[in-house]
């Protein structure tokens, strides 16, 4: 089983390396924000929805 076909992206254009360099790249913008808000000195969200009522609470 494949990559693609694990990520339900097997009837895609997409080569395996490049569904690899998507996932590495999100997996980077995701730490990267982790670590955006680790230095502000916040707690870093969970999920989404941690996300969106944090926010709120902010505004």
């Amino acid at each position: 089983m494949t990559l693609k076909h694990l990520l339900g992206l097997d009837t895609t254009s997409l080569t395996e390396q490049e569904v690899y360099h998507m996932l590495e790249r999100a997996a980077e913008n995701h730490l990267q924000r982790d670590f955006q808000y680790l230095a502000a000195g916040r707690l870093v969200p969970t999920n989404t929805s941690t996300m969106r009522r944090k926010r709120a609470k902010l505004s």
